[in-house]
């Protein structure tokens, strides 16, 4: 049965950010090939960028119940972009999968805003969940609005801004194909899903909030991950939160409780029961930390929650 692992996943999306296919389909290039010949006769190394990207892979993997397992990363500046290959070891190489990227590239075209992340990251496990390889009859054009919907929904439960989320959707979709959604199809796709999952839109944002809530702050591993919600967490540990005062990052949805580990995975991330969203907290907006919770589990509890209240 066709199945990907997480990182497998990320692989794909390197491809091309938006030519979302099958991860084994996609065949090797000849400049791919050479890269992968030269970097196996110095040793191969595993992880993708991982003081950008890791902490934001685990808070997706988190989110829906999946945990990032280890694959062959291959730097490559010969390439114009980045392939995902597989290789079932008869092709000369050893069996596994394989990440063959330009560096430069992938900073580009993933950028700095964590969103971007969220939604590439959530297009592609739209992909994997609607079996999208196995569906040869659905069109292409349905299967990327689908994916558009689902990265959307990735979004608005990592507390995306929308307008960020937006930005990026017309971005990509300009470089699409006729069979892939127009921008303002795929956009209206990814709104409704956005709104449904909670996210919250910018008009409702700024609407101002008198009651206390709880908000995802982001993942503390020895040092805040960049994802993180709120500014200036550098200089405090997340015992050391109550009662502080801090400015929001972008916006955050406002929740009548943390989440609750439910399962701890065996290889890292784990399973949540959501709490309800009560309101929303615009980006800038100012709040005093009340109470501050770790999940728990022994991976879990990097995941960090607040209790807030707004400052006018």
């Amino acid at each position: 049965m066709y199945r990907r692992t997480l990182l497998q996943t990320i692989a794909c999306l390197l491809g091309f950010a938006g030519m979302l296919m099958a991860f084994d389909a996609r065949a090797y290039s000849a400049v791919a090939r050479s890269c992968i010949r030269a970097e196996l006769k110095h040793g191969l190394k595993t992880g993708i960028t991982q003081s950008e990207a890791e902490s934001r892979i685990y808070e997706i993997a988190n989110s829906i119940g999946l945990a990032p397992s280890g694959i062959v990363v291959v730097d490559c500046g010969s390439l114009h972009d980045g392939e995902a290959l597989y290789s079932d070891g008869q092709d000369g190489f050893p069996q596994g999968e394989y990440i063959v990227y330009n560096e430069s590239w992938v900073r580009l075209a993933a950028g700095t805003d964590p969103t971007q992340l969220y939604f590439i990251l959530g297009h592609e496990f739209g992909h994997l969940v609607n079996r999208h390889a196995l569906k040869p009859n659905v069109s292409q054009h349905d299967k990327e609005l689908q994916a558009d919907a689902f990265g959307a929904c990735a979004v608005a439960r990592m507390n995306g801004n929308w307008d960020a989320l937006e930005e990026l959707v017309r971005k990509l979709r300009g470089d699409f194909p006729t069979n892939y959604p127009s921008a303002d199809e795929s956009v209206e796709a990814a709104k409704r899903s956005y709104a449904s999952c909670g996210g919250v839109l910018t008009a409702e944002a700024g609407e101002p909030q008198e009651a206390s809530g709880w908000i995802y702050v982001g993942v503390y591993d020895n040092g805040w991950s960049s994802s993180s919600t709120l500014s200036g967490l550098d200089a405090y540990s997340p015992e050391d939160l109550e009662g502080q005062y801090l400015k929001l990052n972008r916006g955050a949805n406002l929740r009548d409780g943390p989440f609750k580990a439910t399962a701890q995975l065996a290889n890292g991330g784990c399973k949540n029961s959501e709490s309800n969203i009560i309101g929303g907290l615009s980006a800038k907006s100012t709040v005093r930390i009340d109470q501050v919770y770790r999940l728990e589990g022994d991976w879990c509890s990097h995941f960090i929650w607040a209790q807030v209240s707004p400052v006018p």
